[in-house]
């Protein structure tokens, strides 16, 4: 039973966890701009002091009015010793223009220096960030991708991490420029005269409730714009992948009805947005007018007639000259609040996706990770392993029991769906089992971390992923440093030499994106020259010669018989002949083992692989009624 201390402590705990995916922006804050905090706490002190020289000549200005043209105030002005005031009314005019030079120079210099150091530290920012999200996606499992939409990564890692960099380089220093400006225009008011400044402040504070209205308005509304970028993206990246099928079937139009339907919800909500920053930007411009003519008005009359209402003591023409010039200044820094919180809002949503990824739960636990294992021997053993897919009722792997021996060959055969390719998953870890255990050399796979279990590992699938580069880059995968004489001997023993040295550029030939300037069997044996060069203990062969023609699968079947010897491979296939010379065959349907032994002993048997083996050779007559119904079934 958990104690009211320690459910409290949890609560608190669950609390702090909750905060902190609502407050994106705090997470940024906190975890990724502190390192830099430096440069930012530089850049604040430069852009205050550039804002304060900038804002400085229209107090110099009035106190100029009133004191050199109109002859009625003494020349004073605050934060300047008298001492430095020289007597002479032509010497204060000069003196006059010498501080609109140095106020004016002196905040360009420190502004460019402000913004030089936040941009330092805001790339960084950017750069630190996007490398740990690609870090964090790289090490979430498979079943994380087989959910999450390419598109959507991609927007994730890309527009929204450069999103924030723009928050950061643009939108930081319009909110630096909006409180240093109100900062500094407020000081300067209350100096010169406070009671006009507490006229001078009833406008900004409306625009300010104003403004907190606004933001609340737009947040889910960008929100939303964020999620329909990913939507976008996700729905170019499949077209683009499959645009030799839409040509084949000419579903151009199809595709292009598909993508503008996404734009239009797009243009929608970001025409929402638009229509409520407009009507609000002109809402603060017509209130800083508004606040405008009342200065205008309340001071005009003081300087003619003397105090109004409950106000006492003089005030001068210059003075109200100094009050409607900051007025003006007022009204930048709230006309660009709109800008600043559309920025906000938006990078809120991008900050919680890209939060977000890091709050991704993994189905493969790493907590056990305490083994490294320096060579295998290669047994496996399956032991009454249980599994099924997240939000799935269907049992994909059920009971499951059968043993590798070091440098023995296993066949895995079975109708699609059977759960072959998910029996190998299991082994690589892409999934952890729901009950039962897979082991290695003796040792449970969860008990041995993952880069030494997938070290001794190696996998030549069906479709043979190759990565835009040249051959060599892709031969040479799963070990970078490899000299160019060893890349060379993987090639040769894979069958692959022969065609690679006959291309233009040999090793140095590009293989395009997804090796689409290379045929399915090419690409299929330098796959096996990769797997060759990283000299595997376990290998596993994943219907690796199901899409290429008869001699190619010759080619490739005289390429793989050096490359299983003398080590555990299994090999998963649909053409039982692939497996015929295996050392023990494992038949599977429906999740099931249901049957074992060599390619004869499963032919005396009878049964699913006997009826697989004669649709195979053409003896359909030898099949059984039932087992033609259930074909005919499935059909």
């Amino acid at each position: 039973m958990i104690s009211n201390g320690e459910e409290t402590k949890r609560e608190g705990i669950e609390t702090e966890k909750d905060n902190k995916k609502r407050n994106p922006i705090w997470n940024l804050i906190s975890e990724y701009c502190q390192p830099y905090i430096h440069y930012f706490g530089f850049s604040i002190f430069a852009m205050l002091f550039a804002r304060g020289l900038w804002l400085f000549p229209p107090v110099v200005l009035g106190v100029s009015f009133d004191a050199i043209f109109l002859e009625d105030q003494p020349y004073q002005l605050p934060f300047i010793p008298v001492t430095w005031i020289p007597e002479q009314q032509i010497d204060q005019l000069w003196f006059s223009l010498g501080l609109f030079i140095i106020s004016f120079i002196g905040g360009s210099v420190l502004y460019i220096i402000g913004s030089l150091s936040r941009d330092i530290a805001a790339y960084r920012v950017q750069h630190d960030l996007r490398v740990d999200a690609y870090a964090t996606v790289q090490a979430l499992d498979a079943g994380f991708f087989d959910s999450q939409k390419t598109g959507e990564i991609m927007s994730i890692l890309n527009n929204d991490v450069n999103h924030i960099e723009r928050f950061l380089t643009s939108t930081f220093g319009k909110i630096n420029d909006t409180l240093f400006t109100i900062l500094m225009v407020g000081i300067y008011m209350i100096t010169l005269h406070w009671q006009l400044a507490i006229v001078g402040f009833i406008t900004p504070i409306f625009i300010g409730l104003f403004n907190y209205w606004y933001s609340s308005y737009v947040e889910p509304k960008h929100q939303h714009r964020r999620q329909q970028v990913g939507n976008i993206n996700t729905r170019i990246e499949n077209n683009l992948g499959g645009m030799h099928l839409v040509k084949i079937y000419n579903q151009e139009s199809h595709e292009n009805k598909r993508i503008i339907k996404e734009s239009e919800k797009y243009q929608a909500i970001s025409w929402a947005v638009a229509r409520a920053r407009v009507f609000f930007g002109q809402a603060t411009n017509l209130l800083m007018n508004i606040g405008y003519i009342i200065l205008f008005l309340l001071g005009g009359y003081w300087v003619l007639y003397g105090p109004p209402l409950f106000f006492s003591g003089s005030l001068g023409a210059g003075t109200v000259l100094t009050f409607l010039v900051y007025n003006n200044r007022f009204s930048y820094p709230f006309k660009q609040m709109t800008i600043i919180i559309d920025s906000y809002q938006e990078t809120k949503a991008a900050g919680g996706r890209v939060f977000g990824l890091f709050e991704k739960s993994r189905t493969v636990q790493r907590d056990s990770e305490t083994m490294n294992l320096q060579k295998m021997d290669g047994q496996v053993e399956y032991n009454n392993v249980e599994f099924s897919y997240k939000n799935s009722d269907e049992i994909s792997i059920s009971h499951i029991s059968f043993r590798a021996n070091p440098g023995e060959m296993i066949g895995i055969v079975g109708p699609t769906g059977a759960g072959k390719s998910t029996l190998m998953k299991l082994l690589l870890r892409f999934y952890d089992v729901d009950n039962g255990e897979v082991s290695v050399d003796g040792r449970n796979i969860q008990d041995i971390s993952l880069k030494s279990l997938r070290g001794g590992m190696s996998y030549v699938g069906q479709e043979p992923y190759l990565f835009d580069g040249t051959i060599r880059e892709n031969i040479a995968y799963s070990r970078p440093d490899s000299s160019d004489t060893i890349i060379k001997e993987a090639a040769q023993r894979a069958g692959a030499h022969e065609f690679i040295d006959k291309s233009p550029n040999g090793y140095e030939t590009k293989v395009g994106e997804r090796g689409v300037k290379l045929s399915g069997g090419q690409r299929q044996r330098i796959s096996i020259a990769r797997a060759v060069l990283d000299d595997p203990d376990i290998l596993i062969l994943d219907e690796a010669t199901s899409h290429v023609d008869n001699k190619t699968e010759a080619h490739i079947q005289n390429s793989l018989e050096e490359l299983i010897c003398d080590r555990t491979t299994f090999v998963v296939a649909h053409r039982l002949s692939t497996v015929r010379q295996a050392d023990r065959i494992i038949v599977l349907d429906q999740g099931e083992v249901v049957g074992k032994g060599t390619h004869e002993e499963l032919l005396e048997q009878g049964g699913l692989y006997a009826n697989l083996w004669n649709i195979q050779v053409g003896n359909v007559d030898s099949l059984p009624d039932e087992f033609i119904q259930q074909v005919s079934q499935m059909k």
